[in-house]
Formats: C-alpha cells, structure tokens, sequence
C-alpha cells in the first residue's frame, strides 16, 4: 500500500461507526477493505458503519458473519462483508467465492490481515483497529493510491491527526 494512512482516536462505539460510516461513503465499486486488529478491537462495529455510509439500508444491520463466513448487503452497490477469522488456508477462502470475478461491489473483510497480499489486487483499504481502553480505539486508515485527500480531511477534520 502506497498510502502512508492516518490515524483516528474514538471514544465509543458509535463514535467509531461514526468514522466508519464517514469512510464507507468513500467506497466506490471494486473497492476491498481488509479491517486488521485483535479480537475485541471492533472490526464488526466498523464493518457496521461501513455498510452505512456505502448506502445500507438503515432498517438493516450487518451482523458479524464469522459463522455464515459471508453476508451480502445491497447499499449503492452490493455489499459483501467476511469475516475470515475461522478460515486456515487459502483453499477455504476460494471455496466461500468470496472473490467472485463477477461481483461489482464492495467488500469488507474482517481479520483482512489474513490475506494482506491482495493489495497488489485491486483498490484496497487498510483499517487496523487497536483496543486502547474498554471504549477507545486507536485507528489507521490506509486509503487506496489516488484517494488519500478524502481520508485526510475526514481525520484530521474529526478525529485526530493525518499520519
């Protein structure tokens, strides 16, 4: 990734649904946002503002995939949300057609770590969640080559500080 990211600090769940949503209507299709950080970090709760700002339906929630792998939303383009914390190999990754050649959406990936190297793939997103406290959160942003102006006045503008 290209993009040097930026740093973001929220105090409670919606505040960091709030810097999600803000995020996720920057998504466009084709995007990918691989969501880094350990259990408890609130990737899920990202996820969630995501969904919102790419134009989810308010009505509905995006709900932690880490049993169904893969739920799929429709918002201004279809959304795909994984969550690949169960997965092991790259074998049970090709067999949820998460990459599906034929999807025109968006995709959010929860543990994204797991597969960093799709990077070189296609316009990716990387958000790394730390758990600071109960309610703060440390977040980066790494916005794809070309679209790091938008990301830098939502953080600094907000949330914290350009990296």
């Amino acid at each position: 990734m290209e993009s040097k990211g930026h740093t973001a600090f929220t105090n409670s769940p919606l505040q960091t649904q709030n810097l999600a949503e803000a995020v996720g209507r920057l998504l466009a299709p084709g995007d990918i946002a691989l969501l880094e950080g350990d259990l408890g970090a609130g990737k899920t709760t990202f996820a969630q503002g995501l969904c919102r700002g790419a134009g989810m339906d308010p009505s509905q929630f995006a709900r932690s995939p880490t049993f169904t792998l893969v739920n799929e939303y429709q918002g201004r383009f279809p959304i795909r949300h994984a969550d690949l914390y169960r997965l092991d190999t790259v074998g049970d990754l090709e067999q949820t057609g998460l990459f599906d050649p034929a999807f025109t959406g968006v995709t959010i990936i929860e543990w994204g770590d797991k597969i960093a190297w799709m990077e070189n793939l296609s316009p990716v997103w990387r958000i790394t969640l730390v758990e600071i406290s109960e309610t703060r959160r440390r977040i980066s942003v790494q916005a794809p080559k070309g679209r790091e102006k938008e990301i830098t006045h939502i953080i600094t503008a907000r949330y914290g500080e350009a990296g």
